[in-house]
C-alpha cells in the first residue's frame, strides 16, 4: 500500500454531466475548478486586504475560515504553492487552512502538505503542522496514526510533541524515545 504522503491528492472526477466532483459534497461545474492561479492570488491578498490578519491569532483562527473553505469545493494547488513559498505566512496558512478540510473528514491535503513540511526549519511551522496533525487524529485516529507511524522518526520534535500531546504518558514518552 502506498503511504498516505507518496500518493498526489486526486481532486478532478469526472461525473456524467460534465461537473468535476470532488471527495465528498455536490457536484461543482468544471469551470469553477479550472481557475486556480486566480484563487492563489486572492488567498495571497487576503492578509493586504485585512490589517488584522497581520497577527499570528488572526491568521490563525481566519485560514480556515477563509482559505479552507474558498478552496473546499476548488482545485487546492494553491495550498501546494504557498507550503512550497519562502514566506514563513504563507505556509503556515497552507498547513491550518486544511482544518476546513479535516472537520469535513477530508484528510489527504493534510497530511500531503505536512509531508512537504516535515523538513521546514521554522517552529512555528512544527507547531502548525504538529497541531493539525494532532487535529486529524481527534476525528480518525487510524489515518492520522499511519502517517504519524511512518514520519515520526524525521519530524522536528515540536511538531511530533503537538501531534502527541493528547496521548497517554507511557505512549507520548515511547514516541519521544523513538520506540514505536
Amino acid at each position: 500500500m502506498t503511504p498516505l504522503c507518496d500518493r498526489a491528492p486526486s481532486r478532478e472526477v469526472r461525473g456524467s454531466e460534465g461537473h468535476s466532483v470532488g471527495n465528498s459534497g455536490p457536484p461543482v461545474p468544471t469551470s469553477r475548478r479550472k481557475n486556480a492561479g486566480a484563487n492563489l492570488r486572492s488567498i495571497r491578498s487576503i492578509p493586504r486586504q485585512h490589517a488584522a490578519h497581520q497577527q499570528l491569532g488572526s491568521r490563525d483562527s481566519s485560514a480556515h475560515h477563509v482559505v479552507g473553505a474558498h478552496l473546499w469545493q476548488r482545485p487546492r494547488e494553491p495550498l501546494y504553492e504557498l507550503a512550497r513559498s519562502a514566506s514563513l505566512w504563507e505556509r503556515r496558512i497552507a498547513i491550518i487552512a486544511t482544518l476546513h478540510f479535516i472537520k469535513n473528514e477530508d484528510y489527504e491535503d493534510t497530511f500531503a502538505l505536512a509531508a512537504i513540511l516535515l523538513n521546514d526549519d521554522q517552529d512555528l511551522i512544527h507547531k502548525a503542522v504538529g497541531w493539525m496533525l494532532r487535529e486529524a487524529g481527534n476525528r480518525n485516529l487510524g489515518t492520522e496514526e499511519a502517517f504519524r507511524s511512518h514520519h515520526y522518526r524525521r519530524m522536528p520534535r515540536t511538531m511530533l510533541r503537538y501531534a502527541i500531546e493528547k496521548f497517554p504518558e507511557p505512549k507520548r514518552k515511547a514516541y519521544l524515545r523513538g520506540e514505536i
